[in-house]
């Protein structure tokens, strides 16, 4: 579980943690995991796979505390984020932590196909 889990004791405030949303569209046209972290006070930001591609894996390390890969996407969003994996991959060896909400063929008829962060090793 990432630093919201029941049972985790937190550092820091919850509200001075830095959560990236990436994301096309709203999953199953939902905005769920944006009214969940602004309910909970949690600071975020969205991007898209596309956007990602500009950044690197150390403004990641520094800026995140946490990623969500929100499900329900366009196949594009999966096609752009399974190139960017060893970006993801070098977030979570340093200590980050990745939330992957899969769920394929729904509204927006993605399939992710890139393997997932540790079935790559």
């Amino acid at each position: 579980m990432g630093p919201f889990g029941p049972g985790m004791v937190s550092a820091k405030p919850i509200s001075d943690y830095n959560v990236l949303i990436l994301k096309s569209v709203d999953a199953w046209n939902s905005p769920a995991v944006e009214n969940m972290l602004t309910d909970m006070g949690v600071p975020y930001d969205v991007m898209t796979s596309g956007e990602l591609k500009n950044k690197t894996a150390q403004e990641l390390i520094e800026t995140y505390d946490m990623i969500i890969i929100v499900s329900d996407q366009p196949q594009i969003f999966y096609d752009y984020l399974g190139t960017q994996m060893d970006k993801l991959e070098e977030y979570v060896r340093a200590g980050r932590t990745l939330e992957i909400h899969a769920a394929n063929w729904g509204w927006h008829g993605g399939v992710w196909t890139t393997p997932y962060p540790e079935e790559r090793r």
